[in-house]
């Protein structure tokens, strides 16, 4: 899977989208004012014209409706990604009370690690039988899922995962941003149909009413509504034409990804067959409850307006008479892909109490399976014994009070003495890499006998670590956990902001928790943690994150010396709590913004004093990628390593193309050697995090692309044209 090439597809494709918009628009334009110039003939005679401007007014009315509805709902859509579920009545999940909530976070979770994208909010939707799931947002590191109740009382763990790994992978493929924009442009159309029904309700009403003016303007006003609402219709068909034609293909390349990606095809297959068999078992419900049999899905649609708007977003979208309006392909078809033959459907029960509880696992082992599943390239983790693990020299940025400052970059050294065995098993695979064997299962919590006895063997740092996992699972641990991960031990307590006293008493026992894992065990789970942690903060209102940032700029200010981990996890948390702006390829940038040849020695300059890389080989990497980008001139150099040059470079590969993003991010991971510390692991997946590129999957022992420059079987000439970060999608 190429996803810098499918996010450039979905670009194009949103561009025709809005060609077929304005079609549509046009049309609908032309139907009305059509349609009310006759009406004027037919009330005033042939020979009357209609009144200067009638025609401006019809058409200008029209398209503020359309156009301001679609740009309306653009916007509130881009500024906050749960909208949706609001709309349709989800309610986030409650991880202390329900067990199947605390499931689906679980499993979101776990997925979204092992994707490398930021974990999305997971919402409910309670009042819901059918199984279905949605995913939305207008940014892939920032959305929402969506899951109804009878996914979650009548699926098992391995299918819940398979529909939730689906939902995943649209938004690892990008496909999330481009249909969550086709919400808002369709929006506008369905504005003139909602805009017709209004006028005759309030034509109806005025009919009814005793005041003279009112009863006068009635006639007029249902002429007019009847004309909107039928014009409008077209448009709203329309629109659901467009749905209709985002392409059907994904949904089974999605499906095929969350087969490959959970290694089992019975998890996403048996959900499929559980929707084919579902309303059999509703029908025998209502019956026995006395009441009339009805399809399930158009009374999902009654009992939510909304519905019809995101049915493209759906698991198991809108069913229609004419392939035209059918979002999904049928389910049939699709089960028939994934098993190879034709599948009866199953009438799925409610689960069981005993079904409903999630497997025990040591904190130790989900946290560092976590790690794993998110970076498949970390080093073996050697064995949490204290004593025995001299880590890192820290890279420090000198007087952090003056941006302009140099950065003092010491040079970073390995761990003394050979590794020890790793202590994680298997991970999971890339999405799309190769076909899943029959009834292979592969979890992503998963770990192997050695790692739950050392687990066992370690209970302090068991202990210890199971504090920070439990930690994030409310927000006031998760805040104190952020601030613990980041500080440095020793440090005076913080100074909290209002609305933070629990995080603040919280603080002092999870800073104990992390001085208690070993350094280099708790270098590789502190981004996953991180991960964790910050989504549960994500909801909080904006002044409660810009607060919590605050927090942690204290933090790191106390000693007046900002170390590189410090740096990137501060940067990582303004990034995922929504505190700077994140523009894209696609806007406009002031010329200062754009990246230029010093911008990308800057970043290579970073990587190489990072991972003990000469500058001649830095130099050579940087020239490399300058040509791949086409920037000028090639010679030069970076100049001082600043906190304000590192945070310019950062703002202008925001601004790159989307297909050029994983060119650079390839060329800066040619120069890692295979023992490159955190620090540099760290800061690429900060670089993608923040110009929205999926961190690559690198070789399980190292950073480096081998001997021979080739990485997974792609020969050295196709590395021009290969993606590595979509190669490994």
């Amino acid at each position: 899977m190429n996803f810098a090439r499918q996010q450039e597809q979905a670009e194009r494709t949103a561009r025709r989208l809005i060609w077929l918009h304005a079609f549509a628009s046009t049309a609908v334009v032309i139907g009305v004012d059509a349609i009310a110039t006759l009406v004027w003939h037919l009330l005033f005679g042939a020979a009357v014209d209609p009144p200067h401007g009638f025609h401006l007014v019809n058409v200008g009315g029209v398209l503020a409706l359309i156009v301001g509805g679609a740009v309306l709902e653009t916007a509130r859509l881009r500024e906050d990604g749960a909208l949706i579920a609001r709309r349709l009545g989800a309610v986030p999940v409650d991880t202390i009370g329900d067990p199947l909530h605390r499931r689906l976070q679980n499993l979101l979770e776990e997925l979204a690690i092992a994707a490398r994208i930021g974990v999305p909010r997971a919402f409910v939707l309670e009042d819901e039988p059918m199984i279905n799931a949605l995913t939305a947002g207008m940014d892939r590191n920032r959305s929402v899922v969506v899951v109804t109740r009878g996914a979650l009382v009548r699926l098992t763990r391995d299918e819940l995962q398979g529909v939730l790994a689906h939902e995943v992978s649209h938004i690892v493929n990008g496909d999330v941003r481009l249909n969550t924009r086709l919400v808002g442009m369709n929006h506008g159309l369905q504005w003139v149909g909602l805009f017709g029904r209004s006028m005759l309700s309030r034509a109806v009403k005025g009919a009814a009413s005793m005041r003279v003016l009112e009863m006068a303007m009635a006639v007029p006003l249902a002429v007019m509504g009847v004309i909107v609402s039928v014009v409008g219709a077209i448009g709203e068909l329309g629109a659901l034409a467009i749905q209709a034609g985002v392409g059907r293909q994904r949904e089974y390349f999605a499906d095929a990804q969350a087969v490959a990606f959970t290694r089992q095809r019975d998890g996403l297959g048996g959900a499929l067959r559980k929707v084919a068999g579902l309303p059999a078992v509703l029908a025998r419900e209502a019956t026995a409850a006395g009441s009339a049999p009805h399809d399930p899905r158009a009374a999902a649609a009654r009992r939510h307006p909304y519905w019809q708007n995101v049915a493209h977003l759906l698991l198991v979208g809108r069913v229609a008479s004419g392939r035209w309006f059918e979002t999904h392909p049928p389910l049939r078809d699709r089960v028939h892909r994934l098993y190879g033959r034709d599948m009866a459907p199953i009438e799925p029960a409610v689960l069981k109490d005993a079904e409903r509880r999630e497997p025990e696992l040591p904190a130790l082992s989900l946290a560092v399976s976590a790690g794993a599943a998110f970076d498949d390239d970390e080093a073996p983790m050697p064995e949490p014994m204290a004593g025995r693990m001299p880590g890192l020299a820290s890279a420090r940025f000198a007087g952090s009070r003056d941006r302009t400052a140099p950065i003092a970059l010491a040079r970073l050294r390995a761990a003394d003495g050979p590794a020890p065995a790793a202590l994680w098993a298997d991970t999971m695979p890339a999405f799309g890499e190769g076909a899943p064997a029959p009834g292979e299962v592969v979890a992503v919590t998963q770990v192997d006998g050695a790692a739950r006895s050392c687990a066992a063997s370690e209970s302090a740092i068991a202990a210890a670590a199971d504090r920070l996992v439990q930690a994030t699972r409310e927000p006031a641990g998760a805040a104190a956990l952020v601030a613990a991960l980041i500080g440095t031990p020793g440090q005076p307590a913080p100074r909290w902001g209002e609305g933070w006293e629990c995080a603040a008493q919280r603080h002092g026992a999870l800073r104990a928790a992390v001085a208690a894992v070993p350094g280099e065990t708790l270098r590789a789970l502190r981004w996953p943690l991180m991960e964790l942690a910050v989504a549960r903060l994500q909801p909080m209102s904006r002044p409660a994150r810009e607060s919590l940032l605050a927090t942690v700029r204290g933090i790191v200010d106390q000693d007046a010396r900002l170390t590189l981990p410090e740096w990137i996890y501060v940067a990582l948390l303004r990034l995922r709590l929504r505190l700077e702006p994140r523009p894209t390829g696609l806007r406009r940038a002031a010329p200062g913004d754009l990246l230029d040849a010093r911008g990308i020695r800057v970043l290579f300059a970073l990587v190489a004093h990072c991972a003990h890389v000469s500058e001649a080989k830095a130099d050579r990497a940087a020239n490399a990628a300058i040509r791949t980008l086409d920037l000028a001139p090639i010679g030069g150099s970076a100049g001082p390593l600043t906190i304000e040059s590192l945070e310019q470079a950062m703002r202008g590969a925001t601004h790159l193309p989307p297909l050029a993003r994983p060119l650079l991010v390839r060329q800066l991971v040619s120069l890692l050697p295979a023992d490159a510390g955190h620090e540099a692991r760290d800061f690429l997946r900060l670089l993608c995090v923040a110009i929205d590129c999926p961190p690559p999957r690198l070789p399980p022992h190292g950073f480096g692309w081998g001997a021979t420059g080739t990485a997974r079987g792609v020969s050295s000439d196709d590395q021009d044209d290969e993606v590595l970060a979509s190669a490994d999608v």
